[in-house]
């Protein structure tokens, strides 16, 4: 699963899920945010004609066509329909249903949900197919706010595990989730928005944003994500709210900016998907180091399990810091050690700065200058002052000391 691998065992089930049958309360956090995306839409059908199937088996029929195996859910699927094969990496195939199999039953025109299927698709190679991709009848769109914002891709993994979470599954869940997934969230404004010529919704001046927050039985708060329309309308309180459509990132700062906040649920009224705040805070650094190949983060000493010295110096990696330390006056010293956390090795780095004003800068042309020495492993940057950074450089020997 590449650099989502291994995220399944940090999410597991908490007593601050949402079963179906308490109620929500509803509280209100700010936001400083000034422009607006309505993601209200004009819906096209409605929610029960629209299915998926997440690919579970894969055939080859005698003259090569790709036949695709699972479980169909949502709604009848029927022979000749027009369907869409959603891939990892915002792939999208199109293409037509024109033999369905049941493995009881044999061949069929039309099947219902919940029905174990193989359908013949046209047009497609069988290895242009993967197991986990999800065939819908649901175009997907995550950037037209003049049609109906979906996510049938990430809506039809939550719904196969929702039946049986598996670690593949789940990770493959959490990359669509921050890497293409953009959601709907019902918000309230103190002023109603102006319309420009575009027909985009603006903020007046002096707008307040507020985002409802939903509280867990055990009293956790967590802001509601909503993958479509049809899933925010189970809100009752919020049926006719204005809607904003928010990415991960934007998820990612409400949440570690929010000290009361514990993490998101997605879809809470139907597949309600916990996703606590520690399992945010590493999804973001796996996308950082997808996207932009480094990552860091301050650590505490809790965070870690222990830190130790390399077996083998990076010295190239030292030496490229060190060039980007001896350009700065408010560098003292530094070292560089290995940290294990959660089972995960990797580089941290302790920086003695004298003027706290300069670390961001510092610590951001320390990034760009490691990105080819980290070599798929993540490197953490913390300061010399605090009691973390003491503590792991008690003992050890400066790589850099300041002439």
């Amino acid at each position: 699963m590449g650099f989502f691998n291994q995220i399944f065992s940090r999410n597991k089930k908490t007593e601050n899920e949402f079963p179906a049958e308490q109620g929500k309360k509803e509280e209100c956090s700010q936001s400083e945010n000034t422009s607006l995306e309505d993601a209200s839409p004009q819906q096209e059908k409605e929610e029960g004609e629209y299915y998926t199937l997440m690919v579970e088996q894969i055939f080859a029929s005698k003259k090569q066509e790709v036949i695709a195996a699972g479980i169909l859910r949502g709604a009848k699927a029927r022979e000749q329909d027009s369907v869409f094969v959603m891939k990892r990496g915002n792939q999208v195939l199109e293409s037509k249903i024109m033999i369905i199999d049941n493995p009881k039953v044999g061949k069929m025109k039309e099947a219902p949900a919940g029905a174990p299927i193989a359908v013949t698709l046209s047009g497609i190679e069988p290895k242009q197919i993967q197991m986990g991709d999800i065939i819908t009848n649901q175009l997907p769109n995550t950037t037209d706010l003049k049609q109906s914002i979906t996510n049938p891709r990430i809506k039809g993994l939550m719904g196969q595990a929702a039946a049986g979470p598996t670690e593949e599954l789940m990770n493959l869940i959490y990359e669509e989730f921050a890497m293409n997934a953009r959601f709907i969230a019902a918000m309230l404004l103190s002023k109603e928005p102006e319309i420009d010529q575009e027909g985009k919704a603006q903020f007046q001046e002096g707008t307040t944003m507020q985002l409802p927050l939903l509280t867990a039985p055990a009293g956790s708060k967590y802001y509601p994500a909503f993958t479509d329309m049809q899933e925010l309308v189970k809100w009752e309180e919020m049926r006719d709210a204005k809607t904003i459509l928010l990415s991960f990132d934007d998820y990612v700062s409400m949440v570690l900016q929010n000290e009361e906040t514990s993490g998101i649920v997605v879809n809470p009224f139907s597949e309600n998907m916990v996703v606590e705040k520690e399992l945010i805070k590493h999804l973001k650094q796996k996308k950082e180091l997808l996207v932009q190949g480094m990552t860091t983060q301050r650590y505490h000493a809790k965070d870690a399990d222990y830190v130790v010295d390399a077996a083998e110096f990076p010295v190239d990696m030292a030496k490229a810091v060190t060039k980007v330390l001896e350009e700065e006056s408010a560098v003292q010293k530094a070292w560089l050690r290995l940290m294990k956390q959660n089972q995960a090795l990797n580089y941290l780095l302790i920086v003695d700065i004298s003027d706290m004003e300069q670390r961001e800068r510092i610590f951001e042309k320390i990034a760009q200058v490691v990105r080819p020495y980290l070599n798929g492993m993540l490197l953490n940057i913390i300061v010399y002052q605090s009691d973390f950074g003491k503590r792991a450089a008690k003992a050890a020997e400066a790589f850099y000391k300041k002439e």
